[in-house]
């Protein structure tokens, strides 16, 4: 795999909100009525820490295998 198309995604997405004041799926979600910059979702998605979310595992627990080739 060429190195191109990592380099060509950030440009677009770079070239696209300069151009335009958003990004694309900015523009396609408010195609659809969905504007994520208002309504209560912003605050929520602001004050969400995903530190919060995780918890340690307990002794002897173990990760669960997810097939993720990560």
């Amino acid at each position: 795999m060429s190195i191109a198309l990592p380099l060509t995604v950030p440009v677009a997405d770079t070239l696209s909100e300069a151009l335009l004041g958003c990004s694309c799926f900015f523009l396609q979600l408010a195609s659809r009525g969905l504007y994520p910059d208002e309504g209560v979702h912003r605050r929520v998605g602001r004050r969400l820490m995903i530190k919060n979310l995780i918890r340690p595992l307990e002794p002897g627990e173990r990760v669960a295998a997810t097939g993720n080739a990560f």
